[in-house]
């Protein structure tokens, strides 16, 4: 335990002691000292002292979180709110690092723990919402349906089924549950005469892919062989995911196609989607903003690849991975629009071997497939300040170079606009059109 002598200067680094022999210097250091061991002796102002400290330092991590930077191009009224956003995630990364140092739990637990529940509480005042915590094939889902007294009263003929809407949501691969997105899933209920439901498909890192991937493929094959026992049109089933969600609806919907079991997609409405781990020096990926960072999206890849970062992740940033396989994939020829030049280093390259197979996988990286012919009609939304955005962009080109009916949506926010709509403008505009979307392709 240092003492109170440790903290001041030793007699080498000063020009003179002299100092330090006088009335004055030895009259100070025991008034300190009286009143550290007053401190130390009392519990009251023990507390009071320990309490301070925690609180300057609370403030000024928080100030120091809530003062950073955002894009002028955002609305006013959100500038703010990202900031508190930003704070909040920062703080709920802290918290669990602290978490994991005091043995409190595993440390994407406790991660979880501070990240996966939704800020605001979903208001329930609609009380025909239904909701049901079901298993199709083993995989957990969340089934949410509206006025389902009438439903259940009608006949059995398709004409009186209803739409309905798979929501596959966002987080990393790693983040997230159907309880983060509950007042989305509540709002669309309420909004849409369609069900909606939402898969809680296996997370990385315990579950690298292609688990999740394969969770999300088997819920949606079950509810269109079932469809009709849960009052649904199995020919109406359309497809909504954002982040992370997007990247795995992107490539369900292509191995649906690829598998030609005769189920055919309504629509898909993928919001800021990842499409690809070969590049990460996009223009995107380059820029500066706010709430998602580049080295996030490559240690996210990293885990849902079943590598270890920070290595590999590192490497990425830098385009180490980089190889002749994917400068020869139609992916590329897309993605280069939006993209720098990319050296292939040879022989770095052969490092990352086994994470260049993965990323070559369609179902894993959709902008890597041989062709987009065939998906169903497609609506991308992206944000203007979003690492992502040059994949999306990418992808939709991919798309409408195929013959697939596509549209694009640009909203001056940042990633994470969707999950947030309740607390930014750009993200309530984001919900409407959403909403405005499925009315019309369902």
């Amino acid at each position: 335990m240092p003492t109170l002598e440790d903290f001041w200067p030793t007699r080498a680094a000063v020009s003179s002691t002299s100092w330090r022999d006088s009335d004055y210097f030895i009259f100070a250091k025991e008034y300190v000292e009286e009143a550290v061991h007053f401190v130390k002796s009392d519990r009251f102002m023990r507390g009071v002292v320990i309490g301070t400290g925690v609180v300057l330092a609370a403030g000024s991590v928080a100030a120091s979180y809530l003062w950073t930077s955002v894009p002028d191009g955002m609305y006013p009224e959100d500038r703010w709110a990202v900031r508190r956003i930003y704070a909040r995630n920062q703080w709920a990364g802290l918290l669990a690092k602290i978490g994991v140092k005091l043995g409190l739990g595993k440390p994407w637990d406790l991660h979880r723990r501070f990240r996966d529940p939704p800020i605001v509480k979903p208001k329930r005042t609609n009380t025909n919402i239904f909701v049901e915590h079901l298993q199709f094939d083993g995989v957990s889902v969340v089934l949410y349906r509206k006025n389902l007294y009438n439903l259940r009263a009608s006949s059995n003929d398709l004409a009186d089924s209803r739409p309905a809407i798979v929501h596959i949501y966002g987080g990393g691969w790693c983040f997230s549950t159907s309880e983060t997105y509950e007042a989305h899933h509540r709002l669309l209920t309420e909004k849409l005469n369609a069900a909606i439901l939402t898969i809680d498909y296996r997370k990385s890192p315990e579950h690298p892919f292609p688990a999740g991937f394969n969770d999300c493929y088997n819920a949606i094959r079950y509810f269109y062989e079932h469809a009709e026992e849960f009052g649904v049109d199995p020919a109406r089933i359309s497809i909504l995911a954002d982040s992370a969600g997007g990247n795995i609806a992107a490539g369900v919907t292509l191995k649906i196609r690829d598998e030609a079991l005769g189920l055919t997609l309504k629509s898909q409405l993928l919001i800021y989607p990842c499409t690809q781990f070969m590049n990460f020096r996009t223009n995107s990926y380059l820029s500066t903003v706010p709430l998602l960072q580049a080295e996030q999206m490559a240690m996210f890849a990293a885990l849902y690849a079943g590598e270890k970062p920070p290595k590999i992740a590192a490497g990425m940033l830098q385009n180490y991975h980089f190889s002749k396989d994917f400068q020869e994939n139609p992916g590329w020829q897309a993605l280069k629009r939006y993209a720098h030049h990319v050296t292939i280093f040879e022989a770095i390259a052969t490092d990352y071997l086994a994470f260049q197979r993965k990323a070559l996988n369609p179902y894993m990286c959709p902008l890597m497939a041989a062709n987009l012919k065939g998906l169903p009609p497609t609506l991308v939304m992206i944000c203007q300040f979003d690492v992502l955005k040059d994949d999306a962009l990418a992808f939709m080109d991919r798309l409408q170079f195929d013959g697939v009916p596509v549209g694009l949506k640009v909203y001056p926010g940042p990633h994470g606009t969707f999950r947030s709509f309740e607390e930014l403008k750009v993200g309530r505009e984001m919900m409407h059109d959403v909403i405005e979307y499925f009315r019309g392709h369902m």
